[in-house]
Formats: C-alpha cells, structure tokens, sequence
C-alpha cells in the first residue's frame, strides 16, 4: 500500500449516465494514528448542474489482522458514510467489497489496478452503475460514495447530541480485570465537514503495563437517513477499528449495537447513559468483562 502516499491527480473515464467524464480530484495520502492508518483528504471541484459546490473527502484504511482483511471507511461534506474491505492485492489488482454504505444505495464493489508506481485504474459497480478513473500519483476510489452522491444529503438533526459538544474528562469506575481504576481520557468534540459528523479526538494516557503509551481515538457519528439510524466508527492508535450503529435515544439512553470490529473483539453493544447535559456514563462488555467509565463535561 505504501506507493499510495503523496498527491495524487485523478481525473473520470466514466461516470454515472448523463454526467459527462469531467469530474477531477485531488487526494492527499499520509499515515496517521502511529501509523496504523493511511488517511487520504480529497478535493473534487464542482463539473457539471448536479455538482455545484466542491466535495471534501476523508478516507482511512487499516489492516484487521484478526480477519485478514484490509479495512476502509470514507466520509465526505456530503454526509453518508462507506465501508469496504479487501483481503488484499492480487498481482496488480485489489477488490474492495461494501461493508456498509448510507443513502439506501446498493453495495457495491470497486476493482483497483495498479499499472505503476505512479498509475493506477479503478471501476466501480453499484447496483446498475459503473464508474472509473484513472490517476496519476492519484487517489483509489475505496467505495461508492462519491458517484453515488452528486448532491449534499441533508444535514443530520443534532438537537439530541449537541450536548455531546465540547470539552470532557472521564475516568474508568469498571475496567478490565486486574488493571485497576487509573483509566483516564479527555474527549474534544466538534462539528465537521458541513456539520454532517460529530467528530471526537480522544486521549488516553498511557497508564499501565498494557498501556505502554498513550492512546490517541478518533470517533466520529454521523446519520444515516434511508436506515434511519445513526452509525458510529472509532479509529485507534493502537489499530483498533470499529463500526457500530443506533436507531437513537430512549430517554436518557443510546444502545450502540456492533457491526464490525478488528482484532477479533466484539462488543454486543454499548450503552451511553445521560445523566444530565454535563455528565453521563458509558459501559459495554469486551470478550465478556464488563468495562464502564464516567464522564464530566468541563468546557
């Protein structure tokens, strides 16, 4: 994968019926979180009367040593959300396959062939669509969604988490057997990309011998409007990726209920109790043993 770091110039061969081959991007492709991570930010300018205003990506892929299996997730200020994996390369082409995908589209698959070093191809199939590029140093289209939003989805409704906004500190009061109660993090959560996600970067400080260093998370949540559920992805410094998703708040409470997650380790669910707009509480059980910890929000 390495050859896909540095810019990239990408440029249509075939796209969606009726929209002309004039659709161009730019990706920008760097190793993030200790490297367990390659995150690509894109830019496609405006091309033609369905794409009127410019489309700024975020794509990350990680490998899941557990399954085999590369992962990718992609975003956009179009809102939606794309999930593909790949068990990899073979000779010069790899096949991503959609995992997960919002906006009531089907999933699909893209083929990705590398013809150099500096070159590569891509078609992607969804439903009755195929579209391809062709790039230059250039980006790899991992899912559907930018072919299959020409137009920006409308925002989420945030009245029910923006109290989620801000500054918190939190502590564990139930962590894994024998590691003891030291547990901290501080959560900064923000708006993005046209206010489409709720975005959190977290830091953990390293505080045991199974904790050597810190651990930095990048979270984010977004909503998917034909399930008419929210979905919720976290990305570690320590490789871990997760995919989980809700149909939203019952009182005071939101059940997150997983549908991937690497390495082997997979919660049953997650369940984030508010206990007022400046404190909640959050508990899920890993590989059996309950974890749970107790946040206060302080800006």
């Amino acid at each position: 994968m390495k050859f896909l770091l540095g810019t990239w110039y990408c440029k249509s061969t075939r796209t969606a019926a009726g929209r002309g081959a004039g659709r161009a991007e730019t990706d920008v492709t760097t190793l993030t979180l200790d490297d367990y991570y390659m995150l690509t930010r894109s830019t496609s300018e405006p091309f033609d009367k369905a794409r009127t205003t410019t489309l700024v990506g975020r794509r990350w892929v990680g490998w899941d040593g557990a399954k085999k299996l590369w992962y990718a997730t992609l975003i956009s200020n179009f809102g939606g959300l794309g999930v593909s994996t790949s068990p990899g390369w073979k000779g010069n082409t790899i096949t991503w396959t959609d995992i997960y995908g919002t906006g009531g589209h089907p999933l699909g698959k893209t083929l990705v062939t590398k013809v150099s070093d500096t070159k590569t191809t891509s078609t992607s199939t969804n439903g009755s669509q195929t579209t391809s590029d062709e790039c230059t140093k250039s980006s790899v289209s991992l899912g559907s969604v930018q072919s299959s939003a020409p137009v920006p989805n409308p925002k989420p409704d945030w009245s029910s988490m923006r109290f989620l906004l801000g500054t918190w500190n939190c502590k564990a009061i139930k962590n894994l057997n024998g590691r003891g109660s030291e547990r901290t993090e501080t959560q900064v959560t923000t708006l993005i990309l046209g206010d489409h996600y709720l975005q959190t970067k977290v830091i953990s400080p390293a505080y045991d011998a199974l904790r050597p260093k810190p651990l930095v998370t990048e979270r984010l949540v977004g909503w998917d409007g034909a399930k008419k559920q929210w979905y919720y992805l976290r990305m570690t410094s320590y490789g871990f990726f997760g995919l989980s998703v809700s149909p939203g708040w019952v009182g005071n409470k939101i059940k997150w209920t997983f549908l991937y997650s690497s390495h082997g380790r997979m919660p049953a669910e997650a369940i984030v109790t508010k206990l007022s707009p400046t404190e909640m509480t959050s508990s899920f059980i890993v590989q059996g043993r309950p974890l749970s910890s107790d946040c206060v929000k302080v800006n």
